[in-house]
């Protein structure tokens, strides 16, 4: 990993006032940003959080959560690729196991809080469910895909917060999306509304500056081509100041 001068993204995450609460560890968690190029300008899929919640009530965000054991259970029709895989084991802070496993709980929240199935059908692991949320993929006969994952950014939660979270940003096409997954969110869900959301031109929506930074990189990779960018970005608060590293 190596530091990079901060830019503009940064001075973003500088606008948004420091919180004064205890200092928590951060939770291993990811999120999955769904990206549809059907309508011309590529719009990504959001939700906003319940008013109700401690961690950022009313905003919105990018399907995800946190981490859970029976991750690691789950199977796969495939599985990350190179480009992906070396990022999240870089300098060996994190082994393969636990990089694919971010990658399925991407997947697994997303359908938690969405209803939606990402991955590709298969008939020949429906045995295969370590947990009630990964049943739901076994009934409709989908296995999580990996392959087709790319890694946008990552991110911790900065002290002071009610909740912290050490968060991958996953990204993936849209027709990876199984079409019998049905939306679903409603006044008493952890997510209240599902939008799509213009990626390069998401100012209507109430999101905290981390998300909207994440949206800038998902914008820069999407204009590059996620397989000829260089190093993903990691955002992180050290000695009271957001830094931009790369990984």
């Amino acid at each position: 990993m190596r530091a990079v001068v901060a830019n503009s993204y940064v001075d973003l995450l500088h606008s948004e006032p420091a919180a004064s609460g205890p200092r928590l560890r951060p939770c291993p968690a990811a999120a999955l940003l769904i990206v549809d190029h059907g309508a011309g300008a590529p719009r990504v899929l959001m939700g906003r959080r319940n008013p109700a919640l401690a961690f950022m009530p009313g905003k919105y965000v990018f399907p995800g959560g946190r981490l859970e054991r029976a991750d690691r259970a789950m199977h796969a029709a495939s599985e990350l690729g190179e480009q992906a895989l070396a990022c999240l084991t870089a300098n060996g802070r994190r082994s393969a196991g636990a990089a694919r496993a971010l990658a399925l709980a991407a997947v697994r929240e997303t359908f938690e809080e969405t209803g939606i199935l990402v991955g590709e059908r298969s008939r020949s692991e429906r045995a295969h469910a370590p947990s009630p949320a990964w049943e739901r993929f076994a009934q409709a006969e989908v296995l999580p895909k990996l392959d087709c994952m790319h890694v946008v950014a990552r991110a911790v939660t900065p002290p002071g917060r009610p909740r912290r979270f050490d968060t991958v940003f996953f990204s993936v096409d849209a027709r990876w999306v199984v079409k019998n997954g049905e939306f679903s969110c409603g006044l008493d869900d952890e997510l209240t509304e599902l939008v799509w959301a213009p990626v390069a031109d998401p100012a209507r929506y109430d999101m905290a500056s981390i998300t909207r930074v994440v949206l800038h990189e998902l914008a820069d990779a999407l204009r590059t081509g996620f397989e000829r960018r260089g190093p993903v970005p990691f955002y992180r608060m050290a000695r009271g100041r957001w830094r931009r590293d790369e990984i």
